[in-house]
C-alpha cells in the first residue's frame, strides 16, 4: 500500500468510526463531546427523536424494513430548515443540536425538545428530555388505543 492509499484507508477508517453507517449521521461519542462543548459556550435547543415502531417493523417486515425507516427519518430531520447537527445515538434514537427554536415534526417519529438555558447541567437536560420522551410516546399510545 502507497502513502495515498494509507491516507484514504484512514480517513475511510476515521470517517466509519465518527459516522452512522446506515444514516451517514455523527454518531454517539461526537454527540457527547459536542454537547458538553456546546453547553459550556452557548444557547442552543436540543431535539430528541425516537422512531416509532421499529421494533415492531424489524420484528413484522424485516430489518431492512427497519432500516429504511430509520434512513427515512434521519433525512427527514436532516432537510429541516433549522440550522443543525444530528447524530444517531441508539438504534431508533436521534439527537440534533439547533441553533435556534426547532418547529421540527418528522413522520414516524416522535419527538421533544428543550432550550439549554433552562438547565444548569447537561445531565439534567438530558434527564429531562428522556422523562419528555416517556410521556410523549405514553401520550401517543393512548391516543392510538382511543381510535
Amino acid at each position: 500500500m502507497n502513502q495515498e492509499e494509507e491516507i484514504e484507508y484512514l480517513k475511510e477508517k476515521v470517517k466509519l468510526y465518527r459516522f452512522d453507517f446506515l444514516t451517514g449521521l455523527k454518531q454517539r461519542r461526537d454527540f457527547d463531546h459536542d454537547l458538553r462543548k456546546k453547553f459550556n459556550n452557548h444557547e442552543f435547543f436540543l431535539c430528541y427523536y425516537d422512531v416509532d415502531n421499529l421494533h415492531k417493523t424489524n420484528r413484522e417486515k424485516g430489518f431492512a424494513a427497519g432500516d429504511q425507516l430509520i434512513r427515512q427519518v434521519a433525512g427527514d430531520i436532516q432537510h429541516q430548515s433549522v440550522p443543525h447537527i444530528t447524530y444517531r445515538t441508539s438504534g431508533d434514537e436521534i439527537y440534533a443540536i439547533c441553533c435556534q427554536e426547532p418547529t421540527i415534526k418528522v413522520t414516524n417519529a416522535t419527538n421533544v425538545a428543550a432550550d439549554s438555558k433552562m438547565f444548569e447541567s447537561v445531565e439534567k437536560m438530558l434527564d429531562f428530555l428522556d422523562d419528555q420522551m416517556i410521556a410523549a410516546k405514553a401520550k401517543k399510545k393512548t391516543r392510538r388505543s382511543d381510535d
